[in-house]
């Protein structure tokens, strides 16, 4: 939308001034006026301010996220929330959790303050996080420095995502070299003594290579005392259009380490009053650090007008420490706060590969059609360690504090023991998950008010287990 502004001043006087005649003889005085006065009209006609102005739409009119083609968000048979570049930049979004405060159906959560988990209509999550299309399901916090948008897709969707998925998902879409030279650098600040460095630029190189380069620096603070987070990342992307081809090489460093702020017990049966800055707990001791790394490859290739193939693969490394010092139970009689602790290690690994051939078949007998055919190839590996505290001298599992005093510099040992196998199958075990999929889709379009989506996925997930305490190993395939 364009909006254009001019001096009314400049208007009104020209519409106020009559025409200008030939002054007779001996009225050289009145035409000086009137010359006078046409030119001062003709000098604020120049000076008119002309202000233009366009405001960006959000969202966006069509997506591959949900059918892997490219489809107006109009004909997706699921919900769908598309959270733009430029939203994300008014509103001054920050995080997953922010995103979803304009996602009907969507619900963030704390995660324990060391992860992204949301619930998506009625299903509640940490797994069902998705990057450019494929698995990104460790536990951290996401940022949105290298997003052009994210998609929230709300209800059946295994056909194209296959496991899990319940209620729905959250793809990130990432930003790659447009050929344009392109600068943005932002910078902000917090009334709590916090700082945001964000930059973005985009260098062509040459005849149809790009690079695009996207960077933060975050430093930040609380209103509660002792809570801290600092985060920075990198990622490039290099892209290459090669007449009917396109590739795109990115990689991404990511450090996150904040203070895992489990918050305030409760008190009959509400947050305890007055406690909303105080730390429950030793914050030098409880902290989130993870450093993520992936690498991506992308290629698309036109063989004809309307037959495309394209590969998308990614490689993805999570390293995770994760531990607390916590609020457990509070005596309301003596007002006396009991804290528990314990340490979450985890490492994980992700290898995965998409391969798309779509095929627009025209309008043979006035219907259109759009095939696809692709599969799927993953392995994950995944290995964790959980550590119970033991506060010291005592080398007790739980410490009183007063609730009106929570803050405590702890003196704690955290050791493996064997005692969560509810939970878990042990307090240490490594994991193996293979996947791999075929499926085959069809959008039929009859007319411009009809439309069909059919489509048939074949899944295979096997599953490996050991604990690493004694060995034991468990398995199962399932294939659907």
């Amino acid at each position: 939308m364009f909006v254009r502004a001019v001096s009314l001043f400049a208007v009104a006087a020209a519409l106020a001034a009559p025409a200008r005649a030939e002054a007779p003889a001996g009225e050289e005085a009145g035409g000086a006026a009137a010359v006078d006065l046409a030119a001062s009209e003709a000098e604020d006609a120049q000076s008119a301010i002309v202000v233009t102005g366009q405001r960006p739409e959000y969202g966006a009119r069509s997506t591959r996220s949900a059918t892997r083609t490219d489809t107006p968000i109009r004909d997706v048979p699921q919900a769908m929330t598309v959270i733009s570049e430029s939203q994300i930049e008014d509103q001054a979004l920050r995080s997953i959790a922010d995103v979803l405060t304009y996602v009907p159906g969507a619900t963030p959560g704390t995660g324990e303050s060391n992860r992204d988990q949301i619930t998506l209509r009625g299903n509640n999550t940490t797994a069902d996080f998705f990057l450019d299309g494929l698995r990104d399901d460790a536990q951290y916090f996401r940022d949105l420095y290298n997003v052009d948008r994210i998609e929230v897709l709300r209800g059946p969707n295994a056909m194209i995502f296959g496991r899990g998925g319940g209620g729905g998902v959250v793809n990130r879409v990432t930003k790659r070299s447009g050929g344009e030279a392109y600068r943005e650098f932002s910078l902000g600040t917090s009334s709590e003594g916090g700082a945001r460095l964000t930059g973005d630029v985009d260098q062509p190189l040459g005849s149809g290579l790009g690079l695009r380069v996207n960077g933060i620096w975050e430093h930040g603070e609380s209103f509660r005392r002792g809570v801290e987070i600092d985060r920075w990342g990198v990622n490039p992307t290099l892209g290459a259009s090669l007449g009917a081809t396109r590739i795109d090489l990115g990689y991404e460093f990511f450090h996150d380490r904040r203070t895992t702020d489990r918050g305030v017990p409760a008190f009959n049966d509400r947050p305890l009053e007055g406690a909303d800055r105080l730390f429950f707990g030793d914050p030098e001791e409880s902290f989130a650090d993870v450093d993520v790394h992936i690498g991506s490859f992308a290629v698309e290739h036109r063989l004809a007008e309307n037959l495309t193939l394209r590969n998308r693969t990614q490689y993805a490394d999570y390293d995770k420490s994760y531990q607390n010092i916590y609020p457990a139970d509070l005596d309301e009689a003596t007002g006396i706060v009991s804290l528990s602790a314990y340490r979450d290690l985890a490492r994980r690994r992700n290898l995965i590969s998409q391969t798309d051939l779509v095929w627009q078949t025209g309008r043979p007998g006035g219907i259109r059609q759009t095939l696809l055919f692709g599969f799927e190839l993953g392995r994950q590996e995944t290995r964790s360690r959980r550590f119970n505290g033991f506060f010291q001298p005592s080398d007790s599992a739980s410490f009183g504090v007063p609730a009106s005093a929570p803050t405590i510099d702890a003196d704690i040992i955290f050791r493996p023991v064997n005692t969560n196998a509810a939970r878990t199958p042990a307090n240490w075990n490594e994991t193996e998950a293979t996947i791999a999929a075929v499926y085959v889709q069809d959008q039929i379009r009859i007319s411009d008010a009809f439309e069909i989506l059919a489509g048939l996925r074949f899944d295979r997930f096997d599953l490996d287990a050991v604990n690493l305490n004694n060995g034991t190993r468990f398995g199962r395939t399932d294939a659907l």
